[in-house]
C-alpha cells in the first residue's frame, strides 16, 4: 500500500504543481500575438484585434483541482501508512 500511495503521489504531482502555479493567474491571460492581458473568455484580442486560438480558451482548471486534490490524498495515504 504504501508503494501505491507513493507512486500515485508521483503521477499526479505535476497537476498539484500546475494548480498552484495558475492560482494566481485569475482570469487574464497574455495574447500569444501582441502580448496584452486580456480576459479567459475574449474571443479576440482588445488591442490587436486578433482570434484567440480555442487551446487557449479551454484551459480546465476543474481538471487540474482534481488531479491536485487525489495527489494531496494520495499523499496523507503515504504518510499515514508509514
Amino acid at each position: 500500500m504504501p508503494l501505491i500511495c507513493l507512486a500515485l503521489f508521483l503521477l499526479l504531482m505535476p497537476a498539484l504543481y500546475f494548480f498552484v502555479l495558475n492560482l494566481g493567474s485569475g482570469s487574464i491571460e497574455d495574447c500569444p500575438n501582441c502580448g496584452s492581458r486580456n480576459s479567459n473568455d475574449a474571443e479576440h484580442c482588445e488591442k490587436c484585434r486578433q482570434y484567440r486560438p480555442a487551446d487557449v480558451l479551454s484551459e480546465n482548471y476543474w481538471l487540474l483541482a482534481i488531479g491536485s486534490g487525489c495527489c494531496l490524498l494520495a499523499m496523507i495515504g503515504w504518510i499515514t501508512s508509514q
